[in-house]
């Protein structure tokens, strides 16, 4: 029996690898505050309410020429394509920015189930805001006929527990 794999995209810093250690259970993936530091695949067991799956964490994707993002694009791109389900995170803190605009469309292409997460969350108050924006994300991502459209407000602050 394979296991399902979920895939972890988004903007560079938007807190991809920090889900991703809190997923495994370990800090397997770097978390540094400088964006671009995750370049390659890093793959992962997680348990779900008993269901294992296969997680994969990715570099963050921008719409912007800066170092390496043709090599990260591509990383990201098999990604998505080894992927069941894509987690699309966002960052709850900056709004709806050029590179989630981006991510979205690329997304659309893949005709692959995403999952909108906002990260970042605690005591923000930002979701309200990222419900509106939700709209125009799940407009980019999602088709007619094939649709998982939730928003999930996240955060892997200590205050939070799985």
């Amino acid at each position: 029996m394979s296991l399902g794999v979920v895939a972890l995209v988004g903007a560079p810093s938007a807190g991809k690898s920090t889900i991703f250690n809190r997923i495994v259970g370990e800090r397997k993936s770097i978390v540094e505050p400088t964006p671009g530091v995750t370049r390659d695949r890093i793959y992962g067991k997680g348990v779900w309410l008993t269901k294992e799956f296969t997680v994969i964490d990715t570099g963050g994707l921008t719409s912007f020429n800066v170092p390496f993002q043709d090599l990260i694009k591509a990383q990201a791109e098999v990604a998505i394509q080894e992927a069941d389900l894509i987690c699309f995170v966002v960052d709850g803190n900056k709004g709806l920015t050029a590179d989630d605009k981006y991510i979205a469309r690329m997304l659309r292409m893949s005709k692959k189930p995403v999952v909108l997460v906002v990260n970042k969350t605690v005591g923000t108050g930002v979701v309200d805001d990222w419900r509106r924006a939700a709209t125009l994300i799940l407009l980019l991502t999602s088709t007619a006929t094939q649709v998982l459209s939730k928003l999930v407000p996240s955060s892997t602050s200590s205050r939070v527990r799985r």
